[in-house]
This record gives structure tokens, sequence and C-alpha cells, in this order.
């Protein structure tokens, strides 16, 4: 009886700090899925709050970027992938995001896929980019950010 009970008490116990554990790959993972919700809403300050506050010219290229959107009618996170490196306090994230937008002087443009590789840094509890990468998303080679590219 009494093992039942310990043995009952242990898998609850795994099973809660199973779920209640997140790991650095989990925090960042749910950090893309906050940035892409920002940047649908189209909200520039929460947005930059996912910058290290270090990278000013980071954080002036993606106001430029919110400066000739005018609207993102839909946009979804595929293909995602986190490492963790640099003795955890470091991590890459890679992903598609494709969407509907439209863009000042030119209107709804259609559908865009992206890609994309983003650099976080572990900034005391929180992963902040310290680096964004547009790639081609057919071949995977860096491309620049604001570039079009079809």
């Amino acid at each position: 009886m009494i093992a039942g009970i310990l043995c009952g008490a242990g898998t609850v116990g795994s099973y809660l700090a199973d779920e209640l554990i997140v790991t650095d790959r989990e925090q960042v993972t749910v950090s893309v899925h906050a940035l892409a919700d920002d940047v649908k809403r189209l909200d520039l300050n929460n947005t930059l709050r996912h910058i290290s506050p270090r990278q000013v010219e980071l954080k002036s290229m993606v106001k430029g970027g919110f400066d000739v959107i005018t609207e993102i009618e839909y946009l979804t996170i595929s293909d995602l992938h986190v490492s963790v490196f640099g003795e955890g306090n470091r991590a890459r994230s890679h992903f598609r995001a494709n969407g509907g937008i439209h863009v000042k002087g030119y209107g709804d443009v259609g559908h865009k896929p992206t890609r994309w590789e983003l650099t976080w840094q572990k900034e005391g509890t929180e992963w902040k980019i310290i680096e964004i990468q547009r790639l081609n998303p057919i071949t995977g080679e860096v491309i620049g950010t604001l570039t079009q590219h079809q």
C-alpha cells in the first residue's frame, strides 16, 4: 500500500515538474510567437521590447520596416526550430513567416513567404534579439532584411 502511494506520488511529482519547468528552448519558442503577434498587430513598442536595448541599429531597422507596412492581414509561423548554445546564454531561432501585407505606396502586395533566423541572448531572465537575418525562402541564403524578394 505504501509503495503504491509513493509510486503514485512520484508519478504526479514527475508530471508536475515536467509541466512547470520551462526550458530555454521553450522560452525562445514562446518569444518567437509573441514577437509574431506583436508584429502582426503592428505594435512597434512591444516589438522593440523583444530586441536587446544595446541593439540600437537593429531597433532602427525594425522601425524603418514598420514605417512602410500599413497592414498585416495574417501572419503564420511554421517550420520553427530553436537551438541553444554558448553555455546556455545564446539561442538561434529559424522559422518561416508567411503573411498578407499592405505597403505604403503599393497597397495590398499579397501573400509574402519569408524565412528568418534570429539570434537571441539571455539578458537577466529574458531572451532578447541581438541579430536578425532574413533568408531566401527557397535557398536559405541571407538576403537584405528589407529587400523586395519574390
